[in-house]
């Protein structure tokens, strides 16, 4: 029997939860970094709601083992769930970004949840919006260039410091004839000098992705580019969820200021994201 076959019985989503659980126990091994205590127990909660809804919305009956799940009150099952879990790999996998077996297994489960969440909200754009012609011109063209410097703008390095001689005083006996010191005692004397090569402060870097909340700014960001790629305006509910969230991510900027490159590419990636969240609400008010 092959592999595929009894994971032909799963939909993408969960298969995405199945590889997201599977990163996090890998996680327990000493040599490969995880995602922390509070972060791994959020989504191992979060991918067995979703693993049971997606078992539930299929008709198929759920292992004697995860049959309590269904006494949980309905407020568990929000219509936010299935995204909520599509962003949150995302997110991990731009976080946990590197060479290794966690990342790649994050990027599969992002690729899985992401894939099968598009799919659904392309069924419903019209024919001429599902191809990839209709993103390669205009506004949304732009709003993937300003994504893509966000994206970039988190793996360089954010905050930077070191790399220099802070100097110092130091104290030396010394005399005008240095051929006493070793035969008359007291013949020299102790002499305070600066010295600007003494005290060599080591470089260090920190990227964009140590930054306090920068999961959450992860989010809001693929949220600000998937709302902008797969609506053609602001949603009717929220229009101006858009405008807020790039407005968040402009908050979320000034509160973690740095130094370096990537925190100024950060910031014309997110104005870029500001201008056109702001045109395309002020272009859907007047229509």
């Amino acid at each position: 029997m092959s592999v595929a076959a009894p994971l032909s019985r799963f939909s993408r989503t969960q298969l995405a939860v199945l590889l997201a659980a599977a990163a996090i126990g890998l996680s327990v091994l000493p040599f490969i970094q995880g995602l922390g205590l509070n972060w791994s127990l959020m989504m191992l909660a979060l991918g067995l709601l979703v693993f049971v809804e997606e078992q539930r919305t299929a008709g198929q009956p759920l292992p004697h083992w995860l049959r309590w799940v269904e006494q949980l009150p309905p407020g568990a099952w929000h219509p936010w769930l299935r995204p909520t879990f599509t962003l949150l790999p995302l997110a991990h996998a731009v976080h946990q970004f590197g060479l290794g077996l966690t990342p790649l297994l994050w990027l599969l489960a992002a690729w899985l949840a992401g894939s099968e969440q598009v799919r659904q909200r392309l069924a419903v754009l019209p024919a001429g919006e599902r191809s990839w012609a209709s993103v390669r011109t205009g506004p949304r063209l732009w709003v993937l260039v300003a994504l893509g410097v966000c994206l970039l703008a988190f793996h360089l390095p954010w905050v930077k410091h070191g790399g220099y001689y802070r100097g110092a005083i130091e104290s030396r006996y010394v005399s005008d004839n240095p051929d006493l010191l070793g035969d008359v005692p007291y013949a020299g004397r102790w002499r305070n000098d600066y010295n600007p090569a003494a005290w060599y402060v080591p470089e260090f870097r920190y990227s964009g992705r140590t930054r306090q909340a920068s999961v959450f700014a992860l989010c809001l960001l693929l949220l600000l580019a998937g709302t902008m790629l797969l609506e053609r305006r602001p949603p009717e509910k929220f229009p101006w969820l858009p405008v807020g969230l790039a407005g968040g991510l402009t908050l979320w900027w000034l509160i973690v200021p740095g130094n370096a490159v990537g925190c100024w590419l950060f910031l014309v990636g997110v104005l870029g994201l500001d201008v056109l969240a702001l045109r395309q609400y002020v272009g859907a008010s007047r229509a």
